[in-house]
């Protein structure tokens, strides 16, 4: 997966990095932000690290 919206708060650190989604965590966060979007977080594992990505992920 990428991180291809460079207004994303970690664009500079997971851009252009290779990862594997290992989990897909859904919630009702749009019950209070009013973006279905936000309903879903990433589990991503790096080589180094696994990290939760909201909701701006596209394909590498």
């Amino acid at each position: 997966m990428d991180v291809p919206d460079k207004t994303y708060p970690d664009y500079e650190r997971f851009h252009g990095r290779c990862r594997e989604v290992i989990e897909v965590l859904e919630d009702a966060a749009s019950d209070l932000t009013g973006d279905e979007r936000n309903d879903v977080l990433y589990r991503v594992k790096f080589d180094d690290e696994t990290v939760i990505i909201g909701k701006r992920l596209g394909r590498c």
